[in-house]
């Protein structure tokens, strides 16, 4: 079994388990109206990383949900934040 990782990327920044909420007001809680891109890691680079953020892109301008660049992970900073390490990342 896979250790569940301590930290989580939340609008552009690290932070622990214990401060991650979701919003009661969260459209993707309320009315699943959301989107999520999923890779892996190998050797803490994620795989096809600006293949995945722009069909993340392109799937959000289709439905009308607003991203903003400086929330999103680049694949330097994933891979400073997983280290070598082979680790699926999904980003909601």
């Amino acid at each position: 079994m896979s250790e569940v990782p301590a930290d989580i990327w939340l609008d552009g920044k690290v932070v622990s388990r214990n401060e991650f909420s979701i919003s009661p007001d969260d459209e993707m809680l309320l009315y699943g109206r959301g989107l999520f891109e999923t890779t892996r890691t190998f050797t803490g680079v994620p795989w096809l990383w600006p293949s995945h953020l722009k069909r993340l892109r392109q799937s959000a301008e289709a439905i009308g949900i607003e991203i903003h660049e400086d929330q999103l992970p680049t694949e330097r900073a994933i891979a400073d934040w997983v280290g070598r390490s082979n680790v699926v990342v999904r980003l909601n």
